[in-house]
């Protein structure tokens, strides 16, 4: 069901483009965060835009460096991406708020096609897209476009589907759907994620949107693995709206 507040949030107002705030959730991402944070003031202009790194109790430079590379850095002593996000979410000051992971490289277009994308669509609540894994072999990046077909196929039919490392919405619209549920670690997240945000409005899903991202999280737990555990979480909400499970194996 589409609320009303989405067909009343416009994507610019008054002719002017809308600010956006970028959130990226950071754990020990030291090796990532610079050229992350590099990358998106690279995609932004001309669209003011400021960039939110949560720094999720990292042990190692990642605060420094990403202050450095000029975002501003807030705590988040919890640890889990949801809880990061959530920081995130209150923090930021933008009309839209784009939400993508420490390892994420935007594509110079990226920016300009997601306020596209919202400007086009004012009944939409969020647009997210694929993300393609530039540091795997060949063949597991052809196994990963399988993935980002399937994400595709599953965005047209439910009308929900949302990339947790690339997502754009909008900021008060997701506020009302109470935000980030915060006792979700891993499994499922992104799933439930969408499911409230197309309680607000449509999600869009956009290959325009595709990303680049590190894959050595999936290159060192093993893709089989990781379709399986990705697949398995899916069908558990969406069949019994619940997380398949509760503990992940984190990887850096």
């Amino acid at each position: 069901m589409t609320s009303d507040n989405a067909q009343h949030l416009p994507a610019t107002a008054n002719g002017i483009a809308p600010r956006v705030s970028v959130v990226i959730p950071a754990h020990d991402e030291e090796r990532y965060i610079g050229a992350c944070v590099a990358s998106i003031f690279a995609s932004a202009p001309p669209h003011p835009c400021e960039v939110i790194v949560v720094d999720n109790a990292s042990t190692d430079r990642t605060a420094a460096i990403a202050r450095e590379a000029g975002a501003r850095v807030v705590p988040e002593p919890q640890k889990g991406t949801n809880h990061a996000r959530q920081r995130g979410l209150l923090e930021a000051t933008g009309d839209l708020v784009a939400f993508i992971d420490a390892d994420v490289l935007l594509p110079r277009e990226w920016f300009a096609a997601a306020v596209a994308a919202l400007a086009a669509h004012p009944e939409a609540a969020a647009a997210s897209g694929p993300c393609e894994y530039y540091d795997l072999s060949p063949f597991n990046r052809w196994v990963t476009g399988r993935w980002n077909d399937a994400a595709h196929i599953s965005g047209l039919l439910t009308g929900a589907q949302v990339m947790g490392g690339n997502v754009i919405l909008r900021r008060q619209v997701f506020l009302d759907a109470g935000g980030f549920d915060t006792s979700r670690t891993f499994y499922g997240d992104d799933v439930d994620t969408g499911k409230r945000l197309h309680a607000m409005g449509k999600v869009l899903f956009l290959p325009a949107l595709t990303t680049q991202m590190s894959g050595r999280r999936l290159a060192r737990r093993g893709l089989l693995r990781v379709g399986y555990e990705y697949a398995m979480a899916y069908f558990s909400e969406k069949i019994f709206g619940k997380p398949w499970k509760h503990e992940h194996t984190v990887i850096r």
